[in-house]
Formats: C-alpha cells, structure tokens, sequence
C-alpha cells in the first residue's frame, strides 16, 4: 500500500512539473544516503508538522519554497504517525516525537535522523527561505 501513495506522489509531481532533480527529495537522498522512499516519508513527516504548525503566511513561504511541500504534507498526514501516537495518549501537541517517530519507522539510524532536519534546513537556506530558518529551527528541535 506505501508504494501506492508513493507512486500517487510521484506522479502528482510530475504531471505538476515538478522537478525532482533539485527537490527537496533529491537532496535527502544524495546528502543522506537514503532511500526514496525514506525520504519522501521523512520530509513528509516534517511538511505535516510545519502544516500543522506554522502560521498560515509562513506555511505559503514554506510551500512557495518547496514546490512539493504540500505533496509531502499530504504524505506525512497518511503515514498517520501523530494522529495514531495522539489518539493512544490522548494527546494533539506532541512536538517532534512523532516525526522522530515516523523516521524510525522508516528504517533511519539515529546518525542519519540528527541530520535530517539540518539538512532539509540547508535546503531551505538555498532556496532563499533564511527568514524562515529561526522558526523551522525552533519548531523542529526535538
């Protein structure tokens, strides 16, 4: 079933134009050594969670900054990692615990999830997001 919402996500991209070459995707797996797979899981856990978070302008920054920001919160909404780990607590403010959550699930280490927020941090930086960097930074700190 995970190959489905991944194929579904891949082909939205595309037919968006999209280009995976300088995505954000792209990025995780060349710097990460990761696979596709983990990668869309693990920046959609993190989309998910800015989605949620952030306030509605700096959520459009982000979405602007990412062409496929929206895709990949979609993602993490599906992996349902924080509705599924709040619904057991009975908890909706959980912090980073259910997307460190999310990218154990994956099948990342703990080397490669401490540097999977910087990463996608740098990203951003390159894209022209640096007013956003503080907000992110502090919003994704475990």
């Amino acid at each position: 079933m995970r190959w489905l919402k991944i194929w579904v996500l891949a082909m939205s991209l595309m037919l968006s134009g999209t280009a995976w070459s300088a995505s954000l995707v792209e990025t995780l797996v060349s710097e990460l050594g990761i696979t596709e797979d983990q990668a869309i899981g693990g920046a959609g856990a993190l989309m998910s969670y800015a989605k949620q978070d952030l306030a509605e302008a700096d959520w459009a920054q982000l979405a602007g900054l990412v062409p496929e920001a929206s895709s990949l919160a979609e993602e993490g909404e599906m992996g349902g990692v924080a509705a599924s780990l709040g619904s057991v607590l009975g908890e909706s403010d959980l912090g980073m615990a259910p997307v460190l959550e999310q990218l154990n699930a994956l099948g990342l280490d703990a080397a490669t999830i401490s540097k999977f927020t910087p990463v996608v941090l740098d990203y951003l930086k390159q894209q022209g997001g640096d007013d956003l960097i503080g907000t992110l930074t502090q919003l994704w700190s475990p």
